[in-house]
């Protein structure tokens, strides 16, 4: 799973062997720090896993890592971060650039200055995972693999697909979920029913960093507003857990019920207020 980085392999296994819960495992990842998008998209294929014992792989590269090397150089890292660099890097595609070009202007990255920031680190990613998908095979030789990834690294063969390739995995299959194929894009397509997804629990309010839980500005109709939460408030629980930072936040939020407890640091005293996440009944007139 591209949704993983490699440092924290082992709780991805202690959670598959049933040592330590989903939640932990989730905190000891740092899944809600290291990837943006909504746990609740990827937790049936995790749970389906954790049923089956079937091993998650982390394929990705840490995120200082990839976030050094494309601002300061590969010279920049010391003995112990060149190790987690894969040993070649293929530049030569020049088709894959093109492609990635047009994703980039499309979609406008705030974590990188320029197009050669985002490449760089597409390649990164691409040669680790490409690096991990290729050593898990050979050490498990009895295993067939899914590697879940965004389209942008697997597209044409361009990405992952080219770098197994490189490394001797040669028998493979690319599907895509695209309902704007172009030619050759893939081996497969997949057109899914639409389906529902949980949303992620907010509060509703915008705070002054991520390590900074401070209220600076509250939604109007939020669970925030409705609970009587106040700006300038600082969060420090939810239900009795401290909570230090957004990803402690999303954590949280995540496995709280319908109704939690949220304490606020407010004039230096601490306040528990009650906070329902039930749409309130329309008004009637």
């Amino acid at each position: 799973m591209e949704m993983f980085q490699e440092p924290y392999q082992n709780y991805l296994d202690r959670y598959i062997a049933g040592e330590i819960s989903e939640k932990e495992m989730l905190k000891k990842t740092e899944y809600f720090k290291r990837w943006k998008y909504n746990y609740h998209l990827y937790r049936p294929i995790i749970l389906y896993a954790k049923k089956k014992k079937l091993p998650i792989v982390a394929l990705n590269i840490e995120k200082e890592i990839t976030r050094k090397v494309v601002r300061e150089g590969i010279d920049s890292l010391d003995a112990k971060e060149r190790s987690r660099v894969p040993e070649s890097i293929d530049f030569s595609n020049t088709r894959y650039r093109d492609e990635l070009r047009n994703i980039f202007s499309n979609h406008s990255s705030k974590s990188f200055k320029n197009f050669d920031e985002f490449y760089y680190a597409q390649l990164l990613w691409d040669e680790t995972m490409a690096k991990n998908v290729s050593r898990f095979l050979k050490e498990h030789p009895d295993y067939s693999m899914a590697v879940l990834a965004g389209n942008g690294h697997v597209m044409f063969g361009f990405g992952i697909p080219d770098r197994i390739k490189r490394r001797g995995v040669r028998h493979y299959k690319i599907v895509v979920n695209s309902m704007k194929p172009k030619p050759g894009i893939a081996d497969y397509l997949l057109y899914p029913e639409p389906i529902e997804t949980a949303k992620e629990k907010k509060i509703g309010v915008y705070l002054e960093g991520d390590e900074n839980l401070k209220v600076v500005k509250l939604v109007e109709n939020s669970p925030a507003k409705r609970a009587g939460i106040e700006k300038g408030d600082i969060i420090v629980a939810i239900d009795g857990v401290e909570v230090k930072s957004i990803p402690d936040l999303k954590l949280e939020l995540f496995f709280s019920g319908e109704k939690a407890e949220i304490t606020v640091s407010r004039d230096g005293r601490r306040v528990k207020i009650p906070l329902s996440f039930e749409e309130p009944a329309p008004a009637h007139k």
